[in-house]
């Protein structure tokens, strides 16, 4: 919703109470798009709406009004739809609003098991199921198809799916990592010389650096995390300066071409190279190691891989 621009409370249906609201800039406008006429009955200013209640179209629950500025006077209603897990500026409204970030749609573009109405659907399968069951229950105005600009990916022209996911971050500034950065940029003879302003602005605005990607080849993130909840585990420092300590002191000196070569070619739970260093790992874990596990214990290997300027 607008904060402070007018709202108007349509009466869009003489014969009945049915009204709208609409930001008063758009208002004609948009009754007129659907081929309908109405009279003022109301008018305010959006923040004055700030923290309504309003039912939820097709489930048994009520969300709120909130404000945001990304609402803009160009097209519309003057009111738009917000979903935390499925746009940056949503994103961002929903942290000020602390709104819950719900994210039904799976890495596959399909929705989630057990959400309503369209468990299992493609995103753009959905949307006629849905505008189907706003028909039906009476909840929907006007609908017609609208064509607009849409990110798609670089490299196979499809659309994209904007979804909140989990990622790994360094801190630009808990260890001063942000200020000895821009001074070492300083330091380096940039070609071309515009390379130094554009790096040296994004080390300056970026409040955290994402290192983590979406990618089925790159170098794995080494961290040990909890299985189920993913959460860092809280001796991965030590954990990790153990395996360097075992790898370099018992492992690198003792393998050969051969040995690798089959660590490569045969599985994991068969390879007597893997069976060695998986059980010095579980003496390292102790009882944090669970031995039903068949391969390294503790965790899997994280979904995520490095970004590449990392690697």
């Amino acid at each position: 919703m607008i904060p402070s621009y007018q709202l108007l409370l349509q009466n869009y249906n003489l014969t009945t109470s049915d009204a709208a609201v609409y930001a008063a800039e758009l208002a004609l406008a948009s009754l007129g798009r659907i081929g309908l006429e109405g009279r003022e009955v109301g008018r305010c200013r959006g923040a004055q709406l700030e923290g309504l209640k309003l039912e939820h179209p097709w489930l048994p629950k009520q969300v709120p009004v909130i404000l945001g500025d990304h609402v803009t006077l160009e097209a519309g209603t003057g009111a738009v739809h917000t979903a935390p897990a499925h746009g940056q500026e949503d994103f961002a409204i929903g942290r000020t609003y602390e709104l819950p970030v719900v994210n039904p749609v799976g890495p596959d573009g399909r929705f989630a098991p057990g959400t309503e109405l369209v468990a299992g659907l493609k995103v753009d399968a959905a949307n006629p199921v849905i505008v189907a069951a706003l028909e039906e229950r009476g909840r929907l105005l006007h609908q017609q198809p609208h064509q607009h600009s849409y990110p798609h990916c670089w490299r196979h022209k499809t659309p994209l799916i904007f979804r909140a996911t989990s990622q790994w971050f360094i801190s630009m500034d808990a260890r001063g990592l942000r200020a000895g950065t821009l001074r070492d940029i300083r330091n380096v003879h940039w070609t071309p010389e515009w390379g130094q302003p554009r790096i040296t602005g994004m080390i300056d605005n970026r409040p955290d650096w994402c290192l983590s990607r979406q990618r089925t080849w790159g170098v794995p993130i080494t961290l040990f995390t909890r299985r189920g909840s993913g959460e860092l585990h809280p001796r991965t420092a030590e954990l990790i300066g153990a395996l360097f300590c075992l790898v370099s002191r018992d492992v690198a000196p003792k393998i050969d071409a051969q040995q690798i070569f089959g660590f490569i070619k045969s599985s994991f739970k068969h390879c007597s190279f893997y069976r060695s260093v998986s059980q010095k790992l579980r003496n390292i874990l102790g009882a944090e190691s669970p031995s039903s596990l068949p391969g390294i214990p503790f965790t899997a290997r994280l979904p995520s891989s490095l970004k590449i300027w990392i690697s």
